[in-house]
């Protein structure tokens, strides 16, 4: 049974169906309105329903409560103003919903922090011109030193190759926590993988001498938008994530004109990496309060 306001209801896998509804109606254009972002988060998630409009609220590990835009159109001021009586704000609220408001009632606040990337998918697949000459470098680089590397289609077996990678990374990535931020996205990919089909993934991974090295998914955003919530790669295996990301686009994404690499989460290193791939646009996201 559905949740209705005010009862709350945490989100399982159950409520799949439910969730891909919504957002099949609604106009999905950040990384948080795919179904992969939302499900494989679930563990985070309640939702009621407000004026037949979906509302989910996060709570996060550190106390933080919140709600994603309302999914739906029926009554959304009033639907957003109930959900601002539950909460402090609505976090990474995409433009179009933002320009659909009244601004004059609400505090609207850029999150550059958040902003996806997003390319043409047929630019990265070509990396053609001078700009590119470092990306091509890198996987020529690469080649040279393993020429016996192979790229498989990414699938529910190779759950155990992609947790192995994954434990490599958070090791050697400086910049992570690997206590309970490791825990958790260790969960996720188990999860995605567990529901790989369910979720409507895709991706592929590439393997050396019988070891996975990198591994890409890719979630449909929208006719037009794929977006990438699992990227991973062997920090000892300089050019492969350049490599496994052409070969996603030439391959995987084709179908799609755009690629969203999602946000930099303000991480220098991160947003000067997505940068230097020449984004088409950075889709922007809000925070709304209460005046």
């Amino acid at each position: 049974m559905k949740a209705k306001y005010p009862l709350f209801k945490l989100l399982t896998i159950d409520d799949l169906d439910l969730v891909r509804g919504y957002l099949e109606n609604a106009p999905r254009t950040i990384c948080e309105l795919s179904l992969t972002n939302i499900m494989m988060w679930r563990k985070f998630f309640s939702y009621t329903i407000i004026n037949d409009n979906l509302c989910l609220k996060i709570s996060t590990l550190d106390g933080q409560n919140y709600f994603y835009e309302p999914l739906g159109d029926h009554r959304i001021e009033e639907t957003l103003d109930l959900c601002l009586r539950n909460c402090d704000k609505i976090f990474c609220a995409s433009k179009g919903f933002v320009s659909n408001i009244e601004s004059e009632k609400y505090n609207i606040i850029k999150l550059r922090d958040e902003f996806d990337y997003v390319y043409s998918t047929l630019e990265l697949s070509e990396l053609k011109g001078r700009k590119f000459d470092g990306k091509r470098n890198h996987i020529g680089k690469f080649f040279k030193k393993h020429p016996d590397c192979e790229v498989v289609e990414l699938k529910k077996k190779h759950m155990n190759d992609v947790l192995s990678l994954f434990d490599i990374w958070s090791h050697k990535a400086n910049s992570r926590d690997v206590g309970i931020s490791h825990f958790f996205q260790r969960f996720v990919l188990k999860d995605c993988f567990k529901y790989f089909h369910e979720y409507g993934l895709s991706g592929s991974a590439v393997f050396n001498k019988g070891e996975c090295i990198a591994f890409i998914t890719g979630s449909i955003l929208n006719d037009d938008v794929v977006t990438v919530p699992l990227f991973y790669f062997h920090p000892d295996y300089p050019g492969v994530s350049q490599y496994l990301l052409t070969k996603a686009c030439q391959e995987d994404f084709s179908s799609f004109k755009f690629i969203n690499l999602e946000q930099d989460m303000g991480i220098a290193g991160l947003r000067k990496s997505k940068l230097s791939y020449y984004p088409v646009r950075l889709e922007e996201k809000f925070e709304i309060e209460s005046k």
